[in-house]
């Protein structure tokens, strides 16, 4: 009975010492600047909605970016997967990308389902763009172009193993013109960008957030937006089940991750430090003006819904990656 007692004693003292120890690193952190992985290049959709924010957020410590660009962002992703989980590296992400990271092959490790979800922070959309120099400036007139010039449309998407590639084959083949436009590949929304204003594609598949400023300039035009109503960013634009392609329509949230293994305290710290940035109506008006929603989702939640993106897009990736 002595020895009873005396076990449950040292138990009870353990789980407290580990209590104390977790409550004191929680008081202390951070107590160093963190690292955040943009997986893009600067300038694109998510370098600027994570520098905007960044600028809205109040922590003792500074939270630096730094760009890690390579494959379409999965260079990034698994550099982040992949880095010490003591709360001090922290990704910045699409949850759409990496789930598609494993639905094309591209990864053999479940990074959307690794990775701790800290928060989403902002909702974008992608949508398909083209420039003064096409030839047409609305999604029908596209279809005729293409069916009365085949093969000179050249169509650009951030990578071709992702589901912005996939978006692309789907809108092309919903709309009637898929043996008459070249797909071409890109790494980023910065080059893709670069690639529309020289012409040297005519179509391309992005996010609004990533063209804001040549949407603005009148340099690029909107043909359409993926989604099932329209975004009041872009009031006038038909959206893809409008256009006739009613299977198009997965939005493009972009959030905070951390490595596997971090602390849930740490993220619940930073996910409150986010939440608190985005309630910010100077925040809000500045991504707006961006043509970004905010849309704060917890990282309970968010795990939640990238299941159901996961099981949404399986389909789409089967029969378009086999």
């Amino acid at each position: 009975m002595v020895k009873r007692i005396f076990v449950v004693l040292l138990a009870l003292l353990l789980v407290g010492g580990m209590a104390f120890a977790a409550g004191s690193r929680a008081e202390d952190y951070p107590n160093k600047s963190i690292r955040c992985i943009v997986p893009f290049g600067p300038g694109g959709g998510t370098d600027v909605f994570v520098r905007t924010v960044l600028k809205y957020v109040n922590l003792p410590q500074s939270i630096g970016v730094v760009n890690v660009e390579g494959a379409s962002g999965l260079v990034g992703a698994m550099e982040g997967l992949n880095s010490s989980n003591d709360g001090y590296t922290i990704i910045a992400h699409m949850p759409v990308d990496l789930v598609a990271f494993s639905l094309s092959g591209q990864s053999q490790i479940p990074i959307w389902s690794q990775l701790e979800q800290i928060c989403w922070a902002v909702q974008d959309y992608n949508g398909f763009f083209t420039n003064k120099e096409s030839g047409f400036s609305t999604a029908q007139e596209l279809v005729a172009y293409a069916r009365a010039n085949p093969g000179k449309v050249a169509f650009g998407t951030v990578g071709a193993r992702t589901l912005n590639s996939v978006n692309g084959m789907r809108i092309v083949e919903g709309l009637g013109i898929k043996d008459l436009v070249t797909l071409v590949p890109y790494d980023g929304g910065a080059q893709i960008r670069t690639a529309i204003l020289g012409n040297h594609v005519q179509v391309s598949t992005n996010s609004i957030g990533d063209f804001r400023a040549i949407l603005e300039s009148g340099d690029s035009i909107p043909l359409g937006i993926i989604g099932k109503v329209r975004t009041n960013l872009l009031p006038n634009v038909p959206t893809t089940v409008e256009l006739g392609i009613p299977d198009v329509t997965t939005p493009v949230p972009r959030g905070f991750f951390g490595p596997p293994g971090m602390a849930r305290v740490q993220r619940d710290y930073l996910a409150g430090i986010f939440k608190a940035a985005l309630d910010n109506p100077e925040c809000v008006a500045e991504l707006n003006r961006m043509f970004i929603d905010v849309r704060f989702v917890d990282g309970e939640t968010g795990k939640r819904e990238t299941q159901v993106i996961y099981d949404d897009l399986r389909v789409a990736f089967e029969k378009y990656m086999r």
